[in-house]
């Protein structure tokens, strides 16, 4: 039998072409060929929610000409949607915020790696205190993301928390951000209220569009905390957070496993991390 893999991209091609790659090459090291052991179907969202759906509901049809015998994933919103489509054909996440709800929402037929986001975020937060001596220990941080995103919400509200245990100063932008043409007057903004470093509370909409964030947070000489080593910018950004390649390399472990033995292997968070500086 020939695996049949549906793979939904959450952002676009290119921006998760290496983490593709890694999940590729690790089938690869179990012998696995493509169009003999397995068939990879990539549908790609570009960030936009309505794709999920979509996307989801297309692998989740049984009447189909190929049937899709697993979903891989990245990202919460994309996996909501493949939870909301099927009960049945087993989702592996290989990148989602809180796993472990996840998890619990479906009906056994989830698992994969969580990169527990909003749990790091003191971190993060940390990060930047410890590499922006300029603006001294209490600078005014804000929070940019799509605030259609249930898991940015949940990050944004953390965010606030955990800068008041710092000690920095904290605004939120009341603008919605929910579309790239949003990015830019969320940040005019952030900089007109003070804010002198950015934290990007990332989602699959913020990722395909790091770039443009990136260009503009230049321009406005705004510093930036990126959760990924992807949306990072030489122009003045930082990260901290998880390596994705071993995310992504690690679903390819479920889906083997899956595709060997027909068993799911149980939800794990992400092992190894990364940050510049």
């Amino acid at each position: 039998m020939t695996l049949s893999i549906g793979f939904l991209v959450g952002t676009t091609y290119d921006a998760w072409r290496d983490y593709i790659r890694a999940f590729e090459n690790q089938l690869g090291t179990y012998r696995w060929k493509k169009g003999t052991s397995f068939n990879i179907e990539y549908q790609v969202a570009s960030g936009l929610a309505d794709l999920y759906d979509a996307i989801a509901a297309d692998f989740a049809n049984p009447k189909r000409s190929t049937p899709i015998n697993v979903i891989v994933t990245g990202g919460t919103g994309p996996t909501v949607a493949c939870i909301k489509a099927t009960e049945t054909i087993p989702i592996v996440f290989a990148t989602a915020a809180n796993g472990a709800a996840l998890v619990a929402s479906a009906s056994g037929n989830v698992t994969g790696i969580s990169n527990e986001q909003t749990a790091h975020v003191a971190h993060r937060l940390q990060h930047m205190q410890a590499n922006l001596p300029t603006l001294g220990r209490n600078f005014r941080v804000g929070p940019i993301g799509n605030t259609n995103a249930a898991n940015v919400q949940d990050e944004m509200k953390e965010v606030q928390k955990q800068a008041a245990k710092l000690g920095l100063k904290f605004y939120q932008s009341t603008m919605a951000l929910q579309t790239v043409d949003h990015i830019h007057p969320v940040m005019q903004d952030l900089k007109t209220n003070g804010v002198q470093a950015l934290f990007v509370c990332t989602d699959p909409l913020i990722t395909s569009n790091a770039d443009i964030l990136n260009e503009y947070a230049a321009i406005a000489r705004l510093p930036t905390m990126h959760a990924f080593k992807k949306n990072f910018s030489q122009k003045g950004s930082m990260w901290w957070g998880p390596k994705l390649g071993n995310m992504f390399s690690q679903a390819a472990d479920f889906v083997y496993t899956f595709g060997t033995t027909g068993t799911l292997l149980p939800p794990t968070t992400a092992s190894a991390f990364e940050h510049y500086p």
